[in-house]
């Protein structure tokens, strides 16, 4: 058994609506543990989860949407605040769709000595996956060992108690370092453009396997039947999806909008032209009123309109971005 710290005793979650990342809460719990208190909408932009609507064939056991592809600029986001992650399992080296039995060895031999050695020292660790149903696939925060079983527990978006964890996580995070800060304005609108840019134009880590900005959009369009959706209908799949994104960009505006601080013109006339064109996509998905709505007859021309708004986001960002 672990002795809990001040730290990880008053281990919290800041909420944050469910269509929102579970790495966006998770590392706002971790951000508390040292005294930073930030607005999960600006977390939400500077990971990129404000902007990622994400498909992997290695995600099918969990539906194939927006499970893979969130961490990608997490450490940079963390960096931002002054906490300094490590990463005890890349992204490309994560057993997915499932963990071959040999997995819980390796996780019990080279992991878990880290593991206890941050608890130890009161220290969160940040890990995905691992999680009892219904939260197989979401990031959350380990805060110490059951006393009984031994096995590590902690805490996860969308459920009010600790969770013990009951299978070896795809991803850990320790952390390394921390020198408390609050960036300035022009750094967050910096690395929100920037992540926009790499989640819009489909740059994300090849190690994470995600396709993301308008090629999943048509990708979710061109959904077909027997594609291993079984039982759910194609129409639900895609209003999900969409109304997932509406969350996102609502929270990308919120934030973008929060900042009147004079910018580089640059950067500037890019956040506005982003804002604008998130406005006329949350509008666009918000005249859907449910599944049917994307029926047939309706889905190609409303993903017409998305995608080219999406392309435009793209380009805008690219360019802010120094792409162009």
């Amino acid at each position: 058994m672990i002795a809990r710290g001040k730290r990880l005793s008053g281990l919290t979650l800041p909420d944050c609506p469910g269509e929102i990342s579970s790495i966006v809460p998770a590392l706002g719990a971790m951000l508390r543990c040292y005294g930073g208190r930030v607005d999960v909408a600006e977390l939400a932009c500077v990971t990129g989860t404000a902007f990622l609507l994400s498909y992997s064939a290695k995600a099918e056991r969990w539906g194939y949407w927006n499970v893979c592809g969130a961490q990608a600029f997490l450490e940079s986001a963390a960096r931002l605040y002054g906490l300094e992650l490590r990463d005890l399992h890349p992204a490309e080296a994560a057993p997915l769709p499932f963990s071959p039995p040999e997995f819980e060895a390796h996780w019990r031999d080279s992991y878990r000595p880290f593991v206890d050695s941050s608890l130890s020292r009161d220290e969160p660790v940040l890990v995905w996956m691992g999680w009892p149903a219904p939260y197989e696939s979401q990031w959350g925060v380990l805060a110490g060992r059951d006393a009984a079983t031994g096995r590590y527990v902690g805490r996860t978006a969308g459920c009010g108690q600790e969770l013990t964890l009951k299978f070896a996580p795809a991803q850990v995070y320790s952390v390394v370092g921390n020198e408390r800060r609050r960036p300035s304005p022009a750094e967050l609108a910096e690395a929100t453009l920037a992540a926009a840019a790499a989640v819009l134009g489909n740059r994300l880590p090849t190690g994470m396997e995600a396709l993301s900005g308008p090629g999943a959009l048509e990708r979710l369009r061109d959904l077909k039947e027997g594609t291993g959706f079984a039982g759910v209908r194609l129409d639900a799949i895609r209003f999900g999806c969409c109304r997932a994104m509406s969350v996102g960009r609502q929270a990308a505006v919120d934030f973008l909008s929060g900042h009147d601080e004079p910018m580089e013109p640059r950067i500037g006339r890019a956040v506005e032209s982003l804002r604008r064109i998130l406005r006329r996509q949350i509008e666009l998905i918000g005249s859907l009123d449910d599944p049917g709505d994307l029926s047939a007859r309706a889905n190609a021309s409303f993903f017409e309109r998305l995608i080219g708004l999406e392309s435009e986001a793209a380009e805008a960002t690219r360019s802010a971005a120094g792409g162009g």
